[in-house]
C-alpha cells in the first residue's frame, strides 16, 4: 500500500506596523506499507520567511528531507 500528501501553508505577521513577515511552507510526502507492522515514509519540505521589515535580517529559505521506518509487533 502506497500513500501520498501535499501539503501548503501561509503565516503573515502584522505587529501594528513594527513587524512584519511571511512564512510559507510547501511539503510533499509518501508512506510505503512494505507488510504487516513495516512502513517506510519521506518528506521533502521547503520554506521561507520574508521579512518586510527594511534594515532587518536577511529573508531565510530552508529545504529538508526527512526519512522514516516503523515496525509494529
Amino acid at each position: 500500500m502506497f500513500g501520498v500528501g501535499l501539503m501548503y501553508g501561509r503565516a503573515e505577521l502584522d505587529d501594528a506596523g513594527i513587524l512584519t513577515g511571511a512564512f510559507n511552507i510547501y511539503e510533499l510526502n509518501g508512506t510505503y506499507v512494505s507488510g504487516p507492522g513495516v512502513e517506510i515514509g519521506a518528506t521533502i519540505r521547503r520554506g521561507n520567511f520574508d521579512d518586510a521589515n527594511a534594515g532587518s535580517n536577511p529573508d531565510n529559505e530552508f529545504t529538508t528531507f526527512p526519512v522514516s521506518a516503523a515496525l509494529g509487533f
